[in-house]
């Protein structure tokens, strides 16, 4: 590119690049939720992580996201809501039973998410849903 618009755009790339501001720095300015998206585990790292915190073995999903989009209800208040997680959804029949001395009900269906870090796989927590 031996041209008079060589030097134009030269220029523009180093004007366009130049800190705007005291704090300008690449690492400030990449939010962590991107940060955290460059390295995570595949879907099926999430699901394979998530087995060993349930005893349920039927795999509906395994969703990421925000921790407040996918969260159960109610929240785990100790995981942030703007939080990048795995909530891998797993089926099966549990069996709800009362403090002794009470009898144990009958096996009924029930669904468990496993929440778990997004990025490092870290367990988070398990919400356990089944119908009266």
């Amino acid at each position: 590119m031996n041209s008079p618009y060589r030097f134009l755009v030269l220029s523009l790339l180093v004007v366009g690049c130049a800190p705007t501001g005291p704090a300008a720095s690449p690492l400030q300015t990449i939010p962590a939720s991107l940060e955290a998206a460059a390295t995570h585990l595949m879907a099926e790292e999430a699901i394979e992580l998530a087995r060993g915190h349930v005893t349920m073995t039927r795999v509906i999903d395994a969703t990421n996201g925000p921790y407040a989009d996918l969260r159960a209800i109610p929240a785990d208040r100790s995981i942030s809501a703007e939080r990048l997680v795995w909530a891998v959804r797993f089926t099966g029949d549990i069996e709800i039973c009362p403090p002794p001395p009470g009898p144990c009900r009958s096996p009924r269906p029930a669904t468990s998410t496993v929440f778990l870090d997004y990025a490092t796989g870290a367990f988070l927590s398990t919400s356990t849903v089944s119908p009266g």
